[in-house]
Protein backbone atom coordinates (compact mmCIF):
# COMPACT_ATOMS: atom_id res chain seq x y z
CA UNK A 1 0.00 0.00 0.00
CA UNK A 2 2.77 2.14 0.17
CA UNK A 3 3.32 2.61 -2.97
CA UNK A 4 0.02 3.88 -3.84
CA UNK A 5 -0.29 7.30 -4.74
CA UNK A 6 -0.55 9.77 -1.28
CA UNK A 7 -4.71 10.64 -1.52
CA UNK A 8 -5.57 7.21 -1.93
CA UNK A 9 -3.35 6.07 0.80
CA UNK A 10 -4.40 8.69 3.53
CA UNK A 11 -8.49 7.87 2.79
CA UNK A 12 -7.61 4.13 3.29
CA UNK A 13 -6.04 4.68 6.50
CA UNK A 14 -8.29 7.04 7.29
CA UNK A 15 -11.32 4.52 6.90
CA UNK A 16 -9.12 1.88 8.48
CA UNK A 17 -8.94 4.47 11.91
CA UNK A 18 -12.63 5.13 12.00
CA UNK A 19 -13.29 1.19 11.86
CA UNK A 20 -10.17 0.37 14.39
CA UNK A 21 -11.12 3.49 16.65
CA UNK A 22 -8.35 5.32 16.06
CA UNK A 23 -5.56 2.85 16.53
CA UNK A 24 -2.36 4.61 17.49
CA UNK A 25 -0.49 1.90 14.61
CA UNK A 26 -2.10 3.44 12.07
CA UNK A 27 -0.95 7.31 12.73
CA UNK A 28 1.79 5.89 12.85
CA UNK A 29 1.80 4.27 9.68
CA UNK A 30 0.26 7.39 8.41
CA UNK A 31 3.29 9.28 9.24
CA UNK A 32 5.65 7.58 7.77
CA UNK A 33 3.69 7.53 4.50
CA UNK A 34 3.79 10.80 4.28
CA UNK A 35 7.14 11.54 4.81
CA UNK A 36 8.24 9.09 2.74
CA UNK A 37 5.91 11.06 0.32
CA UNK A 38 7.48 14.65 0.84
CA UNK A 39 10.79 13.29 0.28
CA UNK A 40 9.95 12.16 -3.17
CA UNK A 41 7.81 15.58 -4.13
CA UNK A 42 11.15 17.29 -2.70
CA UNK A 43 13.36 14.86 -4.62
CA UNK A 44 11.36 15.46 -7.95
CA UNK A 45 11.37 19.32 -7.39
CA UNK A 46 14.86 19.66 -6.70
CA UNK A 47 15.97 17.51 -10.42
CA UNK A 48 12.91 19.81 -11.76
CA UNK A 49 15.13 22.88 -11.10
CA UNK A 50 18.30 21.56 -11.85
CA UNK A 51 17.08 20.65 -15.90
CA UNK A 52 15.61 23.68 -16.05
CA UNK A 53 19.11 25.53 -14.75
CA UNK A 54 21.14 23.88 -17.42
CA UNK A 55 19.18 24.50 -20.03
CA UNK A 56 18.98 28.25 -19.07
CA UNK A 57 23.00 28.65 -20.41
CA UNK A 58 22.60 27.22 -23.98
CA UNK A 59 19.16 29.08 -23.97
CA UNK A 60 20.90 32.24 -23.78
CA UNK A 61 23.53 31.51 -25.76
CA UNK A 62 21.52 30.83 -29.00
CA UNK A 63 19.71 34.34 -27.91
CA UNK A 64 23.16 36.02 -28.22
CA UNK A 65 24.61 34.15 -31.34
CA UNK A 66 21.36 34.83 -32.71
CA UNK A 67 21.29 38.52 -31.81
CA UNK A 68 24.81 38.94 -32.85
CA UNK A 69 24.35 37.33 -36.57
CA UNK A 70 20.97 39.50 -37.18
CA UNK A 71 22.95 43.19 -36.06
CA UNK A 72 26.14 41.90 -38.49
CA UNK A 73 23.77 41.38 -41.24
CA UNK A 74 21.79 45.24 -40.45
CA UNK A 75 25.22 46.61 -40.03
CA UNK A 76 26.87 44.72 -43.46
CA UNK A 77 23.72 45.87 -45.51
CA UNK A 78 23.83 49.52 -44.23
CA UNK A 79 27.71 49.41 -45.25
CA UNK A 80 26.68 48.21 -48.48
CA UNK A 81 23.81 50.90 -49.22
CA UNK A 82 26.48 53.70 -48.26
CA UNK A 83 29.33 52.50 -50.41
CA UNK A 84 27.11 52.47 -53.63
CA UNK A 85 25.12 55.74 -52.45
CA UNK A 86 28.50 57.28 -52.17
CA UNK A 87 29.98 55.89 -55.46
CA UNK A 88 26.93 57.10 -57.49
CA UNK A 89 27.66 60.81 -55.88
CA UNK A 90 31.11 60.69 -56.80
CA UNK A 91 30.61 59.62 -60.35
CA UNK A 92 28.17 62.29 -60.37
CA UNK A 93 30.58 64.99 -58.93
CA UNK A 94 33.40 63.34 -61.49
CA UNK A 95 31.23 63.50 -64.49
CA UNK A 96 30.47 67.28 -63.74
CA UNK A 97 34.00 67.93 -63.08
CA UNK A 98 35.13 67.10 -66.01
CA UNK A 99 32.22 68.83 -68.19
CA UNK A 100 33.30 71.79 -66.27
CA UNK A 101 36.60 71.88 -66.90
CA UNK A 102 36.28 71.00 -70.46
CA UNK A 103 33.47 73.78 -70.90
CA UNK A 104 36.40 76.02 -69.36
CA UNK A 105 39.25 75.36 -70.88
CA UNK A 106 36.79 75.65 -74.64
CA UNK A 107 36.11 79.05 -73.29
CA UNK A 108 39.77 79.90 -72.58
CA UNK A 109 40.22 79.09 -76.30
CA UNK A 110 37.41 80.84 -77.73
CA UNK A 111 39.37 84.26 -75.58
CA UNK A 112 42.41 83.82 -76.98
CA UNK A 113 41.15 82.88 -80.01
CA UNK A 114 39.33 86.67 -79.91
CA UNK A 115 42.09 88.09 -78.86
CA UNK A 116 44.32 86.77 -81.30
CA UNK A 117 41.88 88.29 -83.64
CA UNK A 118 41.75 91.79 -81.72
CA UNK A 119 45.60 92.11 -81.90
CA UNK A 120 45.63 91.17 -85.40
CA UNK A 121 42.86 93.53 -86.37
CA UNK A 122 44.70 96.55 -84.41
CA UNK A 123 47.87 95.70 -86.09
CA UNK A 124 46.13 96.14 -89.37
CA UNK A 125 44.76 99.43 -88.80
CA UNK A 126 48.26 100.51 -87.08
CA UNK A 127 50.23 99.42 -90.30
CA UNK A 128 47.55 101.14 -92.76
CA UNK A 129 47.89 104.37 -90.78
CA UNK A 130 51.70 104.48 -91.14
CA UNK A 131 52.04 103.07 -94.39
CA UNK A 132 49.32 105.27 -96.57
CA UNK A 133 52.36 105.50 -98.96
CA UNK A 134 52.55 102.25 -99.81
CA UNK A 135 49.16 100.80 -100.99
CA UNK A 136 49.54 97.48 -102.89
CA UNK A 137 47.58 96.63 -106.26
CA UNK A 138 44.25 95.16 -106.19
CA UNK A 139 45.92 92.72 -107.91
CA UNK A 140 48.86 91.49 -104.95
CA UNK A 141 46.07 92.22 -102.75
CA UNK A 142 44.25 89.20 -104.40
CA UNK A 143 47.11 87.42 -104.30
CA UNK A 144 48.02 87.57 -100.45
CA UNK A 145 45.13 87.43 -99.75
CA UNK A 146 45.08 83.59 -101.53
CA UNK A 147 48.09 83.00 -100.29
CA UNK A 148 46.68 83.91 -96.99
CA UNK A 149 44.07 81.36 -97.30
CA UNK A 150 46.35 78.92 -98.71
CA UNK A 151 48.76 78.85 -95.81
CA UNK A 152 45.34 79.07 -93.41
CA UNK A 153 44.05 75.40 -95.65
CA UNK A 154 47.20 73.72 -95.08
CA UNK A 155 47.59 74.98 -91.38
CA UNK A 156 44.28 73.07 -90.48
CA UNK A 157 45.00 70.43 -87.74
CA UNK A 158 43.48 66.64 -89.71
CA UNK A 159 44.57 63.96 -87.79
CA UNK A 160 43.59 63.02 -83.91
CA UNK A 161 45.85 60.20 -82.20
CA UNK A 162 43.61 58.60 -79.82
CA UNK A 163 44.39 56.29 -76.69
CA UNK A 164 42.75 54.50 -73.96
CA UNK A 165 44.32 53.21 -71.21
CA UNK A 166 44.19 51.64 -67.23
CA UNK A 167 46.99 53.08 -65.56
CA UNK A 168 50.70 53.56 -65.62
CA UNK A 169 51.32 49.28 -66.39
CA UNK A 170 49.71 50.07 -69.22
CA UNK A 171 52.75 51.65 -71.15
CA UNK A 172 53.92 48.15 -69.93
CA UNK A 173 56.67 46.97 -67.58
CA UNK A 174 59.12 49.89 -66.52
CA UNK A 175 57.66 52.34 -69.22
CA UNK A 176 55.90 55.22 -68.65
CA UNK A 177 54.18 58.28 -70.15
CA UNK A 178 57.39 59.90 -71.59
CA UNK A 179 57.90 56.28 -73.82
CA UNK A 180 54.71 57.30 -75.41
CA UNK A 181 55.14 60.88 -75.96
CA UNK A 182 58.43 60.10 -77.35
CA UNK A 183 57.00 57.30 -80.08
CA UNK A 184 54.14 59.93 -80.68
CA UNK A 185 56.48 62.61 -81.47
CA UNK A 186 58.50 60.69 -83.84
CA UNK A 187 55.56 60.13 -86.08
CA UNK A 188 55.35 64.23 -86.52
CA UNK A 189 59.05 63.87 -87.62
CA UNK A 190 57.14 63.22 -90.92
CA UNK A 191 53.85 65.23 -90.39
CA UNK A 192 53.76 68.87 -89.10
CA UNK A 193 52.98 68.27 -85.36
CA UNK A 194 50.33 70.93 -85.32
CA UNK A 195 48.02 69.14 -87.38
CA UNK A 196 47.78 66.15 -85.16
CA UNK A 197 46.03 66.51 -82.03
CA UNK A 198 46.11 63.89 -78.93
CA UNK A 199 42.87 62.62 -77.10
CA UNK A 200 43.86 59.84 -73.99
CA UNK A 201 41.07 58.34 -71.71
CA UNK A 202 42.31 57.02 -68.43
CA UNK A 203 40.64 55.13 -65.71
CA UNK A 204 42.69 55.19 -62.88
CA UNK A 205 42.94 58.42 -61.15
CA UNK A 206 46.40 59.09 -60.25
CA UNK A 207 47.72 58.08 -63.76
CA UNK A 208 45.72 60.48 -65.30
CA UNK A 209 46.95 63.10 -63.03
CA UNK A 210 50.51 61.99 -63.91
CA UNK A 211 49.63 61.93 -67.67
CA UNK A 212 47.92 65.46 -67.55
CA UNK A 213 51.47 66.95 -65.83
CA UNK A 214 53.48 65.15 -68.36
CA UNK A 215 51.81 66.88 -71.27
CA UNK A 216 51.88 70.14 -69.95
CA UNK A 217 55.72 70.75 -69.59
CA UNK A 218 57.05 73.57 -71.54
CA UNK A 219 58.78 71.35 -74.12
CA UNK A 220 55.31 69.40 -75.01
CA UNK A 221 52.56 71.31 -74.20
CA UNK A 222 52.83 72.95 -77.75
CA UNK A 223 54.58 70.66 -79.57
CA UNK A 224 50.68 69.91 -80.91
CA UNK A 225 47.85 71.37 -82.08
CA UNK A 226 45.72 70.54 -79.12
CA UNK A 227 46.08 67.86 -76.37
CA UNK A 228 43.01 66.75 -73.91
CA UNK A 229 43.45 64.04 -71.37
CA UNK A 230 40.10 62.66 -69.57
CA UNK A 231 39.48 60.71 -66.52
CA UNK A 232 36.35 58.35 -66.29
CA UNK A 233 36.15 55.39 -64.86
CA UNK A 234 33.47 52.33 -65.86
CA UNK A 235 31.48 50.62 -62.78
CA UNK A 236 32.20 46.79 -64.26
CA UNK A 237 35.82 47.90 -65.38
CA UNK A 238 36.94 45.22 -62.81
CA UNK A 239 36.26 42.79 -65.25
CA UNK A 240 39.43 43.69 -67.33
CA UNK A 241 41.69 42.44 -64.47
CA UNK A 242 45.31 43.29 -64.22
CA UNK A 243 48.08 42.95 -66.96
CA UNK A 244 48.67 39.24 -67.29
CA UNK A 245 48.58 38.38 -70.41
CA UNK A 246 47.22 34.79 -69.28
CA UNK A 247 44.30 36.62 -67.24
CA UNK A 248 43.45 39.27 -69.56
CA UNK A 249 43.38 36.91 -72.79
CA UNK A 250 41.78 34.19 -70.88
CA UNK A 251 38.50 33.01 -73.55
CA UNK A 252 35.78 33.15 -70.46
CA UNK A 253 36.38 36.86 -70.16
CA UNK A 254 37.16 38.35 -73.80
CA UNK A 255 33.42 39.11 -74.57
CA UNK A 256 32.52 41.25 -71.45
CA UNK A 257 36.79 42.37 -71.57
CA UNK A 258 36.41 43.97 -75.21
CA UNK A 259 32.76 45.16 -74.12
CA UNK A 260 34.24 47.15 -72.03
CA UNK A 261 37.11 48.30 -74.02
CA UNK A 262 34.39 48.86 -76.80
CA UNK A 263 32.82 51.15 -74.39
CA UNK A 264 35.59 53.15 -73.36
CA UNK A 265 36.98 53.64 -77.10
CA UNK A 266 33.44 54.74 -77.96
CA UNK A 267 33.39 57.35 -74.79
CA UNK A 268 36.97 58.89 -75.95
CA UNK A 269 34.90 59.34 -79.16
CA UNK A 270 32.74 61.55 -78.19
CA UNK A 271 34.67 63.42 -76.24
CA UNK A 272 37.20 64.56 -78.83
CA UNK A 273 35.71 63.93 -82.37
CA UNK A 274 33.02 66.40 -81.75
CA UNK A 275 34.79 69.05 -79.55
CA UNK A 276 38.54 69.26 -80.54
CA UNK A 277 38.10 67.45 -83.50
CA UNK A 278 35.90 69.36 -85.72
CA UNK A 279 38.08 69.79 -88.44
CA UNK A 280 39.27 66.45 -87.89
CA UNK A 281 39.34 63.87 -91.11
CA UNK A 282 41.28 61.14 -90.07
CA UNK A 283 41.32 58.90 -86.41
CA UNK A 284 44.48 57.14 -85.43
CA UNK A 285 43.80 54.86 -82.79
CA UNK A 286 47.18 53.50 -81.11
CA UNK A 287 47.70 51.25 -78.01
CA UNK A 288 49.13 52.45 -75.42
CA UNK A 289 52.07 49.81 -75.02
CA UNK A 290 53.38 50.29 -78.70
CA UNK A 291 56.98 50.37 -78.93
CA UNK A 292 57.68 51.40 -82.57
CA UNK A 293 55.76 52.49 -85.08
CA UNK A 294 56.88 53.52 -88.62
CA UNK A 295 57.58 57.50 -88.66
CA UNK A 296 55.96 57.91 -91.96
CA UNK A 297 52.88 56.02 -90.98
CA UNK A 298 50.19 59.00 -91.17
CA UNK A 299 51.23 59.73 -94.64
CA UNK A 300 50.87 56.46 -95.84
CA UNK A 301 47.63 55.72 -94.52
CA UNK A 302 46.65 59.12 -95.58
CA UNK A 303 47.69 58.06 -99.53
CA UNK A 304 45.41 54.72 -99.06
CA UNK A 305 42.20 56.66 -99.18
CA UNK A 306 40.78 53.98 -97.37
CA UNK A 307 38.15 54.51 -94.66
CA UNK A 308 39.68 52.00 -92.57
CA UNK A 309 43.34 50.54 -92.43
CA UNK A 310 45.97 48.93 -90.07
CA UNK A 311 49.39 47.41 -90.44
CA UNK A 312 51.19 44.13 -88.67
CA UNK A 313 51.83 44.25 -85.60
CA UNK A 314 54.27 41.79 -83.49
CA UNK A 315 55.68 41.55 -80.12
CA UNK A 316 59.16 40.01 -79.89
CA UNK A 317 59.70 38.91 -83.82
CA UNK A 318 55.85 37.13 -83.89
CA UNK A 319 52.61 38.13 -85.00
CA UNK A 320 50.86 39.97 -82.01
CA UNK A 321 47.25 41.27 -82.94
CA UNK A 322 45.59 38.12 -84.34
CA UNK A 323 42.13 39.97 -84.38
CA UNK A 324 43.87 40.94 -88.07
CA UNK A 325 42.30 38.66 -90.33
CA UNK A 326 40.00 37.68 -93.78
CA UNK A 327 37.96 34.30 -94.00
CA UNK A 328 35.54 31.88 -92.73
CA UNK A 329 35.15 31.50 -88.99
CA UNK A 330 33.13 28.32 -86.73
CA UNK A 331 29.46 29.06 -86.85
CA UNK A 332 27.88 27.46 -83.45
CA UNK A 333 25.65 24.54 -84.05
CA UNK A 334 21.79 24.38 -83.13
CA UNK A 335 22.65 23.15 -79.70
CA UNK A 336 25.28 25.40 -79.03
CA UNK A 337 22.97 28.47 -80.26
CA UNK A 338 20.28 27.54 -77.81
CA UNK A 339 22.76 27.35 -75.38
CA UNK A 340 24.14 30.98 -75.98
CA UNK A 341 20.44 31.90 -75.85
CA UNK A 342 20.53 30.34 -71.86
CA UNK A 343 23.73 32.40 -71.59
CA UNK A 344 26.24 29.54 -71.84
CA UNK A 345 29.73 30.21 -73.27
CA UNK A 346 30.99 30.15 -76.76
CA UNK A 347 34.53 31.18 -78.17
CA UNK A 348 34.66 32.66 -81.66
CA UNK A 349 37.36 30.82 -83.41
CA UNK A 350 38.79 30.88 -86.70
CA UNK A 351 37.47 28.39 -89.64
CA UNK A 352 39.44 26.36 -92.12
CA UNK A 353 41.17 28.40 -94.91
CA UNK A 354 41.15 31.94 -91.96
CA UNK A 355 44.03 34.10 -92.45
CA UNK A 356 45.50 36.36 -89.84
CA UNK A 357 47.84 39.46 -91.25
CA UNK A 358 50.84 37.38 -91.55
CA UNK A 359 49.39 34.30 -93.90
CA UNK A 360 48.87 36.26 -96.89
CA UNK A 361 51.20 35.38 -99.74
CA UNK A 362 52.48 37.74 -102.70
CA UNK A 363 49.57 36.66 -104.84
CA UNK A 364 47.10 37.98 -101.84
CA UNK A 365 48.86 41.31 -101.99
CA UNK A 366 47.89 44.02 -104.29
CA UNK A 367 50.51 46.48 -105.67
CA UNK A 368 49.31 49.05 -103.48
CA UNK A 369 50.52 46.74 -101.10
CA UNK A 370 47.08 46.16 -99.09
CA UNK A 371 45.13 43.14 -98.97
CA UNK A 372 41.29 43.11 -98.22
CA UNK A 373 40.62 42.38 -94.45
CA UNK A 374 37.13 41.22 -92.72
CA UNK A 375 38.45 42.28 -89.20
CA UNK A 376 40.71 44.44 -87.92
CA UNK A 377 42.39 44.70 -84.45
CA UNK A 378 43.19 47.77 -82.34
CA UNK A 379 47.00 48.42 -82.10
CA UNK A 380 47.97 50.80 -84.84
CA UNK A 381 44.24 51.12 -86.44
CA UNK A 382 43.71 54.06 -88.75
CA UNK A 383 40.17 55.42 -89.65
CA UNK A 384 38.15 58.26 -91.49
CA UNK A 385 36.70 60.52 -89.29
CA UNK A 386 33.87 60.73 -91.16
CA UNK A 387 32.94 56.81 -90.87
CA UNK A 388 32.97 57.69 -87.17
CA UNK A 389 30.54 60.77 -87.09
CA UNK A 390 28.67 58.37 -88.90
CA UNK A 391 28.10 56.00 -86.47
CA UNK A 392 30.25 53.63 -87.29
CA UNK A 393 31.86 53.12 -83.80
CA UNK A 394 33.24 49.47 -81.31
CA UNK A 395 30.28 47.81 -80.73
CA UNK A 396 30.49 46.67 -77.23
CA UNK A 397 28.29 43.12 -78.20
CA UNK A 398 28.27 40.39 -80.60
CA UNK A 399 26.94 41.50 -83.83
CA UNK A 400 27.28 38.40 -86.04
CA UNK A 401 24.12 36.22 -84.79
CA UNK A 402 22.14 38.91 -83.08
CA UNK A 403 18.32 37.71 -82.86
CA UNK A 404 15.93 39.70 -80.76
CA UNK A 405 15.76 36.97 -78.16
CA UNK A 406 19.60 35.64 -78.45
CA UNK A 407 22.46 37.26 -78.40
CA UNK A 408 25.17 36.73 -81.15
CA UNK A 409 28.34 35.24 -80.73
CA UNK A 410 31.51 37.08 -82.78
CA UNK A 411 32.11 40.38 -84.07
CA UNK A 412 33.01 41.90 -80.91
CA UNK A 413 35.08 46.01 -80.26
CA UNK A 414 37.62 46.45 -83.18
CA UNK A 415 36.16 42.78 -85.38
CA UNK A 416 32.69 44.48 -84.94
CA UNK A 417 33.57 47.96 -86.98
CA UNK A 418 34.88 45.88 -90.50
CA UNK A 419 31.35 44.17 -90.19
CA UNK A 420 29.00 47.26 -89.78
CA UNK A 421 31.19 49.03 -92.38
CA UNK A 422 30.56 46.36 -94.99
CA UNK A 423 26.67 46.78 -94.13
CA UNK A 424 26.87 50.50 -94.26
CA UNK A 425 28.84 51.29 -97.45
CA UNK A 426 28.97 48.20 -99.19
CA UNK A 427 31.56 45.78 -100.36
CA UNK A 428 34.54 45.57 -98.31
CA UNK A 429 36.34 48.61 -96.36
CA UNK A 430 39.23 47.38 -94.46
CA UNK A 431 42.31 47.01 -95.17
CA UNK A 432 45.97 46.21 -93.90
CA UNK A 433 49.57 46.42 -94.64
CA UNK A 434 50.96 42.98 -94.44
CA UNK A 435 54.35 44.09 -94.74
CA UNK A 436 54.62 47.36 -92.56
CA UNK A 437 55.53 46.19 -89.24
CA UNK A 438 54.61 48.25 -86.08
CA UNK A 439 56.59 46.62 -82.60
CA UNK A 440 54.26 45.74 -79.46
CA UNK A 441 56.27 46.16 -76.06
CA UNK A 442 57.70 42.82 -75.39
CA UNK A 443 55.80 42.57 -71.51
Amino acid sequence: MILIENKEIYVYFLKKKKDRCHSQLVNNVIIIIMKITKKKQYKHERNKFKNRNNMILPNCIKIIVFTVFIITITFSSCITILYFQKSQQFSIMNQRYISARFNLDRMKEIEEERAVKMYNQNNVTYSNNNNKQHVPSSHQQMKNKKNNDDDDEEKIPDVLILTILKDSESFGHRRKINSYIKMIQRLSHKYDPKLISIGMLVSDKSTYEDIENAWKKPNIANYFNKIKIFHKRLDDESILGGHNDRLRHAAGIQKKRRSILARYRNLLLSLTLGNIGSTVKYVLWIDADMEMIPANIITTFQKTNKKIVTLHTKRNHETYDLNTWKGPRIHPSMGELEGIKKGRLFIPRPSNGLKHIDQFTKNDIGSDNLVQLDSVGGTVLWVNADVHRQGINFPPYYVIGTEWDRPGWDGIETEGICYIADQVYGGKNCYGFPNIIAEHHAS
